[in-house]
């Protein structure tokens, strides 16, 4: 008898299970409509060699920038920082706007002669912040 009644009591939780998994939308978890996830962002950088040194013929330097993934929906935000390698001395830029555009250029200004700098280049997606990458490489002005 204590087999029959331990039968029942498990047959029963496992039912219970069973039918509370199962809620509106067919048992999807959720019943709102499902958003496609962001594709991982995804660049190179042109006219340059990424993660290695680059020189400059003056003062400033323009590269370009080619998204190689989808664009997110709000476009990209790009931050750039370009450090004095070696000794740490931030060489201020002039910010860049957000843009929904899969090309675009960058310009480095006041670059000094004979002096290396360390440039991150850093696409954040508009619409999910944590989808983001950095790319980095260095740059001589050689004007002599």
């Amino acid at each position: 008898m204590p087999v029959k009644s331990y039968f029942f009591a498990f047959a029963s939780l496992l039912m219970m299970t069973i039918f509370s998994c199962k809620g509106k939308g067919g048992g999807s978890g959720g019943g709102g409509p499902v958003t496609p996830q962001e594709e991982g962002i995804k660049f190179e950088l042109k006219s340059l060699e990424e993660g290695g040194y680059n020189k400059a013929s003056g003062e400033t330097f323009t590269f370009t920038v080619n998204m190689l993934s989808a664009m997110p929906k709000e476009g990209v935000k790009i931050t750039m920082t370009v450090i004095s390698d070696p000794g740490g001395v931030v060489l201020e830029q002039s910010p860049i706007a957000p843009t929904s555009n899969k090309s675009f250029d960058i310009t480095l200004t006041k670059l000094p002669v004979l002096k290396t700098y360390r440039v991150k280049v850093t696409i954040t997606s508009a619409t999910t912040p944590s989808n983001k990458l950095e790319k980095e490489f260095l740059i001589t002005n050689k004007a002599v």
